[in-house]
């Protein structure tokens, strides 16, 4: 996304001129987490503008399930996001909240 066609989002955050349509305030939020929920993905626009969350949690519990690892759905989204097309930057974590491990996805470079 753009702001007044000039920057990207991310760059305007610092740009003097643009400080009034852009803030570097972040939206933080807390919530109880239900004991049943097994993960938790954050990913960046190019995952999210090609796959729905539905399918997204769809994708990640079938590789938790059939291989038992968080690290192969974080790739499976990276995989997915890639060949549906997805033009912007593609980055995936899922966090595994049942073992408390971190895996990283691979970017659309790392294929």
């Amino acid at each position: 996304a753009r702001v007044m066609g000039v920057l990207a989002v991310a760059r305007a955050i610092g740009d003097a001129q643009l400080k009034a349509y852009v803030t570097a305030e972040p939206d933080v939020a807390v919530s109880v987490r239900a004991e049943e929920t097994w993960f938790l993905i954050l990913a960046t626009d190019g995952l999210w503008d090609v796959v729905s969350d539905k399918e997204a949690v769809e994708l990640v519990l079938e590789r938790m399930l059939d291989r038992g690892s968080q690290f192969r759905g974080a790739r499976r989204l990276c995989h997915e996001a890639y060949t549906r097309g997805s033009t912007d930057n593609i980055s995936v974590i899922v966090i595994d909240l049942r073992r408390r491990r971190v895996s990283y996805g691979a970017g659309k470079d790392d294929e």
